[in-house]
């Protein structure tokens, strides 16, 4: 059990209750996030999903005022926009670690062709509609032109159907990722792996769930059109995707030491490993280490990876060094 506490930080546990320890772990990790653009474009993807709660909570209101009304078909024109923003972002996060034209970053790729086959169908959607004769029963208007309606219906069918497959490319992106992280970094791979405490494990679920549900309106208004109007499985689609947004945030958010306190500081720790570190490198037993193990520790703290041995054996003075 004592070298178990040594390993998860438990023998410095008071250390972190001193204000000065504290402070500094916390301005690194927020230091940490403000440069981190995976953090950067999760905030974005939540600012997005908040946008659309909105609009779905306030779209269907009695006695809509013109001001209510402005505002949201102005946050519904600018959510076109905003998606292909993040879909950007998302695609240069990656430009720091692989080519921007490699195969494993192709989900990526499709997410941003989702978004601009969203947006074009934006673009078009006048043409199918009459601003001018808005129905109140329905909250839509009246359609003028099929021939565009049915173009800006493909073209959603198609959006919809890209980003579905995009979700389990993701999913396939993240196992390799991680895989690749587990093998080179066992001293403190980044999340939990496949368990149910692992945000990254609910980002994976939540996504695929919000995709189908979006994959399935399109789908249910393709074979019977009379229900386009009063069909809302998208707003259940759209919940998902807030609840998947948050996971992704927590993800960043660990990814960047912001969970310093927690045992293990959130990632997975190769207790074994650990635990014959510990036992080589503490007590009057101490050991010479292996030319290896000594690379690997410093490789692991020149990369600020937060194993919890790692960090919470470093006293406050080198932390502000670092």
């Amino acid at each position: 059990m004592k070298v178990l506490d040594g390993i998860l930080g438990h023998q410095d546990s008071d250390k972190a209750l001193v204000f000065d320890y504290v402070r500094l772990r916390t301005t690194r990790s927020i230091k940490r996030v403000s440069k981190c653009r995976y953090f950067r474009s999760n905030v974005m993807y939540c600012i997005l999903c908040a946008i659309y709660l909105y609009i779905n909570a306030y779209g269907y209101v009695d006695n809509m005022t013109p001001e209510l009304e402005w505002r949201l078909q102005f946050l519904y024109t600018s959510t076109y926009y905003l998606h292909v923003i993040n879909a950007i972002m998302y695609l240069y996060m990656w430009t720091e670690l692989r080519t921007i034209f490699s195969l494993f970053i192709l989900p990526d790729w499709l997410n941003l062709l989702g978004s601009l086959l969203y947006l074009v169908s934006g673009w078009l959607l006048p043409l199918a509609y009459d601003e001018e004769h808005y129905d109140e029963k329905i909250r839509r208007s009246a359609i003028i032109n099929m021939k565009w309606f049915v173009v800006v219906r493909l073209l959603e069918i198609l959006a919809g159907s890209v980003e579905l497959i995009a979700t389990f490319g993701w999913n396939i992106q993240w196992y390799l990722d991680y895989m690749q992280d587990l093998l080179l970094n066992p001293i403190a791979c980044v999340g939990r792996g496949f368990t149910l405490d692992d945000p990254d494990s609910w980002a994976n679920v939540t996504l695929v769930i919000a995709a189908s549900f979006y994959f399935r309106y399109n789908m249910v208004v393709l074979f019977n059109g009379s229900v386009y109007e009063k069909c809302t499985i998208y707003e259940q689609g759209d919940l998902w995707y807030a609840i998947n947004s948050v996971c992704y945030l927590l993800c960043s958010l660990r990814d960047n030491e912001f969970f310093w306190f927690m045992p293990t500081n959130g990632k997975l720790i190769d207790l074994s490993y650990m635990a014959r570190m510990h036992n080589l490198t503490s007590g009057s037993n101490a050991v010479s280490i292996s030319t290896n193990d000594t690379e690997l520790v410093a490789n692991a703290v020149d990369k600020k990876y937060t194993g919890a041995l790692v960090y919470h054996r470093l006293p406050s003075q080198q932390l502000e060094s670092q």
